[in-house]
């Protein structure tokens, strides 16, 4: 009678232990922790709790074609990741099947001793009557006698494998087989529902992201409206009002018979008309390439033949100032490129160079040709940017126009649109600049061909 009531108290004892094992689990899949914690910490339960030293969860990729290994215990974190394609080796036939598989006594089976070889460490490259994960390393026991391996199911949705092995014939009894199979379909529901819920709040953060990103966008097309309009209503009213200036001189200068002061009033209206109309140029290609409205057509164009027209415009400006523009181009070197885009480039930095270069300056143009570029380095040695500037000199928030050395004023979209079509022509732009030194302009367009 003492023996058994003896194993009705073992048996108790067993059944409680198990129920303490189902809660821990329970609550430890209700935390709040990020999965892998909670898996890990599961694996854990296990081990103190039942003695499961060596245990694998694997979950299916979105194609359910490959087991991935998310946590482990009693192996090398290397594990971690390692894939194993469904129907090869234990675990990929118990993901394939969706049948539980349990084997004891291993080493005594001579078709099974590559199959636990391999699954216990080896890199899986060779074949077995089992199937083996080609190419995979998995964590296993090198001397594994038992293993148990249960598909965890949820709503008929194959959630995952966990794999549980141990050097020990006789390890694993028919009660430790079933327990094990009722706690890990509790897992595969609990993981299934901690699955969804960070899909949603994956979701969420995504959404989240594109929100600010858009809230962003609004506030750069706001501070291009502002752009915009402080453009309309300040800088194309200084150029217009030197216009009125002028004409107002004229009449003036007429009236008193001097008509040898028409002669300058005519250098101020051609500088101030020069202004307006490479300001409504700007303006114009700034707001198309905003709604990406422009279209680059490149063809092999001379290089030198475009300088030269984009020196003409300035020719008065760089009178009144006696700048000296030196030019080393070769008549032969073509580039690769748009050319209406092209001549708004060299304008813009050209004109850079006259506005900032003080009265006798220098301005330096030289170009370099290699087999599949051509550099053009525009130069002068004037006042200089500043490092705050320079830095700044793409943006256009906050973006203000910085007088030149006779007070010449601007936009401010000058060099954004520089490197925007620099961008468009498949080339590129970098500056270098010192205060009270000048500043370098290089411009790398592709290579064009006669």
């Amino acid at each position: 009678m003492g023996s058994k009531a003896d194993e009705s108290k073992i048996l108790l004892e067993k059944e409680l232990a198990k129920n303490k094992i189902a809660q821990q689990v329970s609550v430890e899949i209700s935390k709040s922790s990020s999965l892998k914690d909670k898996l890990d910490n599961i694996l854990g339960i296990l081990e103190s709790s039942y003695g499961l030293k060596h245990t694998l969860l694997l979950f299916p990729n979105t194609e359910h074609s490959h087991l991935i290994v998310f946590a482990s215990r009693g192996f090398s974190e290397e594990g971690i990741g390692v894939q194993v394609p469904f129907g090869k080796g234990i675990v990929g036939l118990v993901a394939k099947r969706r049948k539980k598989i349990r084997l004891s006594g291993i080493q005594h089976y001579k078709q099974y001793v590559q199959t636990a070889i391999n699954i216990s460490g080896s890199v899986l490259n060779k074949t077995s009557e089992v199937g083996i994960a080609v190419g995979a390393q998995l964590p296993g026991l090198p001397n594994v006698d038992a293993q148990l391996a249960f598909p965890l199911i949820a709503n008929d949705e194959l959630i995952g494998v966990l794999s549980i092995e141990s050097d020990e014939k006789d390890f694993f009894s028919k009660d430790d087989e079933h327990f094990l199979y009722v706690l890990s379909q509790q897992m595969a529901l609990s993981i299934q529902n901690a699955l969804i819920i960070n899909h949603l709040e994956q979701k969420v953060h995504e959404r989240t992201q594109e929100i600010e990103e858009q809230k962003l966008q609004l506030e750069n097309l706001n501070a291009t409206k502002d752009k915009f309009f402080s453009i309309i209503g300040h800088d194309l009213k200084s150029p217009v009002s030197s216009l009125k200036v002028a004409t107002d001189l004229i009449q003036y200068y007429s009236k008193k018979g001097e008509f040898e002061k028409l002669s300058e009033v005519g250098l101020k209206i051609s500088t101030a008309v020069n202004n307006v109309n490479q300001l409504l140029d700007n303006l114009v290609n700034w707001a198309m390439s905003q709604r990406d409205l422009l279209e680059c057509k490149p063809k092999h164009v001379s290089l030198l033949e475009v300088m030269n027209k984009v020196e003409a415009v300035f020719k008065e400006s760089i009178n009144s100032k006696n700048i000296t523009i030196e030019k080393q181009i070769s008549p032969d070197c073509l580039i690769w490129a748009d050319i209406d885009m092209a001549l708004t480039v060299f304008r813009n930095v050209l004109s850079n160079a006259i506005k900032f270069s003080n009265k006798n300056g220098l301005i330096t143009i030289h170009s370099y040709c290699t087999k599949s570029k051509v550099q053009i380095s525009i130069s002068d040695n004037g006042v200089g940017i500043p490092e705050k500037k320079l830095n700044t000199l793409f943006e256009l928030k906050d973006k203000k126009s910085t007088l030149g050395t006779n007070r010449e004023k601007g936009t401010g979209l000058g060099m954004i649109l520089v490197k925007d079509f620099m961008d468009l022509n498949q080339g590129s732009v970098a500056i270098k600049s010192f205060p009270n030194l000048g500043t370098s302009v290089t411009l790398t367009f592709p290579r064009g061909k006669a």
